[in-house]
């Protein structure tokens, strides 16, 4: 059976807010106390008896291997041991752990929270083998194994399913990253690594107080109907009639939501058919709407309204996406590309350069589309410099990604703090850079600078 890249993976952790690589969730990754967060060598004092974990491993990694490390999540209360040769990245509700190409994500949330951890439906080509259980925290959870060709592609803990510690909530999720389906696989003594990061973990008293916490919706709630009023009395004082919001609901198929009033403006997100939002306004044939905290454009042809008479006009539409050429320049050798200041993505390498007056003045690895979402190829002019934007897909919503300089309709470079796998193809087309690289390039491009991107 020839096995192609499907997915990235079952399960991808992103955020209510862009995932900030060390400050978001206020860990960070300096050796500290135990009193603070972040990791240690795990021979480190415990935490304090304020601190003390509900429950211990009956044996833990350190006492069978002195190199690992412990990380120490103080806001959330949880703690968990890892080889120090693996790259330790955190954000706002996940950690993610690598070694090369092989990433384990561990996301997490309080019981009062609803962060944005998004669920992928399908997995990469294989078949899903049981592969017994591990034991967290005294409970065993389930364990399966994605086998394609007589490898191991990812490791699948509790069915995707949350695990549930106390008022925490935990997803584990492995898989090998490679670009080349064909060679990713996971060898026996990483997947038994995990097996040990994900059975020392323990919890203690968070330091947050979850009990005032304001949970994060992922999307908007459903607007109740309303309800008849009774009428009133002769002799009460007549009652102060509740405006009536102007709705918009989803036709059967569902509706996409833009970011201005066309098609040109880029995709916000969609509606399931029946969901609801409320109307703000409208312009020409599209209504203007309140998606997820801010305002966004629906066409009237795929909703249907209500109450939408008393909108008021919308005079001035944002700015319009500049409408992509019918014809896009073929890439160029650097050598025979004469522009003032200009950047070269070269998907072979996995490698940006930026030049100025003829030379390169710096370079770094990114990652571009995979095979299944690949980074268009030719020569563009970057046309709008974001400091973060949201992005959406079919399988992802991120928010606040930070440095965006679109160049081609959706396609731009950006900072990616979810992943440290640079010089690896890793994402769904945009050319992805570390953060500090991606600010960098951010300062050094214009509005207009030549983006030449070649095979």
């Amino acid at each position: 059976m020839t096995c192609q890249r499907l997915g990235l993976g079952l399960r991808l952790f992103v955020l209510s807010t862009i995932l900030l690589i060390v400050a978001s969730s206020g860990c960070a990754l300096e050796e500290v106390s135990p009193g603070e967060p972040g990791r240690t060598e795990a021979t480190a004092t415990e935490p304090s008896t304020t601190d003390t974990p509900t429950r211990s491993p009956t044996r833990s990694p350190a006492e069978e291997d002195p190199d690992w490390l412990v990380y120490i999540n103080q806001p959330y209360g949880f703690s968990l041991r890892y080889p120090s040769a693996w790259q330790l990245i955190e954000g706002q509700n996940f950690v993610s752990l690598n070694q090369g190409s092989v990433n384990l994500v561990v996301g997490y949330r309080h019981v009062t929270e609803d962060p944005n951890i998004c669920c992928r439906q399908r997995l990469p080509e294989g078949e899903l083998v049981q592969s017994g259980s591990v034991a967290c925290q005294g409970e065993e959870i389930e364990k399966s194994l994605l086998r394609c060709e007589g490898e191991t592609k990812a490791v699948i803990y509790q069915g995707t399913e949350e695990v549930a510690v106390g008022d925490l909530r935990f997803l584990f999720y492995l898989e090998d990253f490679n670009a080349d389906y064909q060679a990713a696989g996971i060898p026996e003594d990483v997947q038994m690594e995990v097996d040990r990061v994900v059975s020392s973990l323990e919890t203690f008293q968070p330091a947050s107080d979850f009990a005032t916490a304001i949970p994060r919706p992922t999307k908007l709630p459903p607007t109740p109907e309303s309800s008849p009023q009774p009428t009133a009395s002769p002799t009460a004082a007549p009652a102060t009639a509740t405006p009536v919001p102007a709705m918009a609901a989803a036709q059967p198929d569902g509706a996409n939501v833009r970011s201005g009033p066309g098609t040109d403006y880029p995709l916000q997100g969609t509606l399931e058919g029946g969901e609801r939002v409320e109307i703000l306004g409208r312009y020409a044939d599209w209504w203007q709407v309140a998606y997820r905290g801010r305002t966004a454009w629906i066409y009237d042809g795929v909703v249907t309204t209500s109450n939408a008479e008393v909108v008021p006009r919308v005079d001035t539409a944002p700015t319009r996406v500049p409408s992509s050429p019918t014809q896009i320049p073929t890439p160029a050798a650097p050598s025979a590309i004469q522009e003032p200041r200009w950047i070269d993505v070269d998907l072979a390498e996995q490698r940006l350069t930026a030049y100025e007056n003829g030379q390169a003045v710096h370079t770094t690895l990114i990652s571009t589309g995979l095979p299944r979402t690949p980074t268009v190829q030719g020569q563009f002019r970057i046309w709008i410099k974001l400091r973060a934007d949201d992005m959406e897909g079919p399988d992802y919503y991120l928010e606040d990604v930070p440095y965006v300089m679109y160049f081609y309709q959706g396609y731009g470079l950006h900072g990616a703090p979810w992943h440290n796998n640079f010089g690896h193809r890793m994402s769904h087309g945009c050319v992805n850079l570390p953060v500090p690289e991606a600010e960098w390039l951010f300062n050094f491009a214009d509005v207009g600078t030549l983006v030449n991107v070649r095979p």
